[in-house]
């Protein structure tokens, strides 16, 4: 790997914690800095934070280090005052003394909860607008534009970007149905990677960076890279589509889902372009653009996916959000039939979705889900597939341990209803631990 910033190899300076199967803890050096390996994650951003876990790990201060990681952006706030405060004289440096000891004691707390076995990803979601809609992931719409190229991905599948990859939804269905035998998740947050080794993809490599600079792989070395609901909120789109290109086999597939369009009005947009625009940044790459509300109507309604059909400009510059497919294998560029069988094929851990509450009246369970006003404003395909309410049927909610059914539905096939509950989300496959089964 190379350094996005000097473009130096990096080299392993210290290696101060290993398993069997990666380094979990050290230090890599290039020409230019030091950069931290935490709990597996290399990170390659530089600052104060980073400065300060890397301190942190020289020292053998391995919990500290990963309580800096997972309270970021209070870390980096902190300590920019500490810097501050350290120029004010005698009683400045005092007082950066006490918040750098408040810092170390937040970052304690934060490891325990984090490394707490029983606390589940929701568990460690607080009640922000933000964190609300990472709880409910897979309840929207533009995450079920995933699911229709489950049997592409498959396909493509020795070697799979997931670049912004969040806290790691997608992450754990490339994982789970695609099983490619190297999954690299790459993100701007330390911390949403954290989330993503305890949760959702823990045999990934992940690896924290600044999509703005050049991404830190040899040419031409992955399969496939899907960017999903990330690529608008980098500001060197220009710069970051190119190196997409670079990092894909001569015949990779790249996936961009959930686009945003500065044509259309989006709540949370970024720094969204025209449909014209950022195909332009793929000119070296033959691509089918697709409207995504068509996208998901044909997967929910049709169980198809039509790569061949091609959009006329109106009908892409009126679209909220865009999927583009690009490639150089005209073979991928057909109909799909059956897309569903891959959504429908594996139930690693089936549960119903946390978007509901369940209600226990007399002898029924009944569901009822509870997206906010912004939830409503920003997702209405989602509202419009996911029923308000729902009421189980007796066999069905028989096989229920609270959230969770108590067997494996691969045991015998899928009944209609059963496939039912999964297109509606109603219930779905999710990580062990995604939360807790009396929730």
């Amino acid at each position: 790997m190379i350094c996005p910033y000097c473009k130096g190899n990096l080299q392993l300076q210290d290696e101060i914690e290993a398993n069997d199967e990666e380094i979990t803890h050290g230090i890599v050096d290039c020409a230019c800095t030091s950069y931290p390996i935490l709990a597996g994650i290399l990170n390659l951003r530089y600052g104060r934070l980073f400065e300060q876990i890397v301190r942190r790990l020289r020292e053998r201060k391995r919990i500290e280090a990963i309580g800096l990681g997972l309270e970021e952006r209070m870390t980096e706030t902190t300590l920019a005052v500490i810097n501050t405060l350290r120029s004010k004289g005698i009683y400045g440096k005092a007082l950066a003394q006490t918040f750098l000891r408040l810092l170390e004691l937040k970052a304690q707390r934060a490891y325990e909860r984090f490394a707490d076995e029983d606390a589940s990803f929701h568990d460690l979601m607080g009640r922000s607008d933000f964190e609300t809609y990472l709880k409910h992931r897979f309840s929207l719409e533009s995450f079920w534009s995933l699911y229709p190229f489950l049997r592409l991905l498959k396909e493509n599948s020795h070697s799979i970007l997931d670049f912004g990859c969040g806290t790691g939804h997608g992450s754990f269905v490339i994982s789970t149905y695609a099983k490619p035998n190297e999954l690299v998740c790459v993100d701007y947050s330390l911390r949403n990677l954290l989330m993503v080794k305890k949760f959702f993809a823990p045999n990934a490599e992940c690896i924290c960076l600044d999509g703005n600079y050049p991404l830190p792989f040899e040419s031409e070395v992955f399969d496939s890279i899907l960017t999903l609901d990330s690529f608008h909120y980098v500001r060197n789109q220009a710069s970051l589509a190119q190196e997409m290109q670079r990092v894909l086999k001569d015949k990779g597939v790249l996936l961009m889902l959930h686009l945003h369009n500065s044509l259309a009005e989006n709540p949370s947009a970024g720094h969204p372009l025209p449909p014209r625009t950022i195909a332009s940044l793929l000119r070296d790459l033959p691509l089918q653009m697709l409207p995504e509300r068509e996208l998901l109507q044909e997967f929910l309604e049709g169980n198809c996916l039509d790569l061949r059909k091609t959009h006329s400009e109106t009908e892409l510059d009126s679209s909220e959000a865009l999927t583009i497919v690009a490639s150089r294998n005209n073979r991928i560029f057909r109909h799909f039939h059956d897309v569903a069988n891959e959504f429908l094929s594996c139930d690693t851990n089936l549960i119903v979705n946390p978007i509901y509450q369940i209600k226990h009246e007399n002898t029924k369970i009944i569901l009822r889900h509870f997206p906010n006003e912004s939830f409503r404003k920003e997702f209405p395909i989602a509202e419009k597939y996911l029923p308000p309410q729902w009421t189980l049927d007796n066999e069905f909610a028989s096989k229920m341990h609270g959230r969770k059914l108590a067997r494996k539905l691969t045991q015998v096939p899928y009944s209609t209803y059963e496939k039912s509950l999964m297109m509606k989300f109603i219930i779905i496959n999710a990580p062990e631990r995604y939360i807790s089964n009396s929730s």
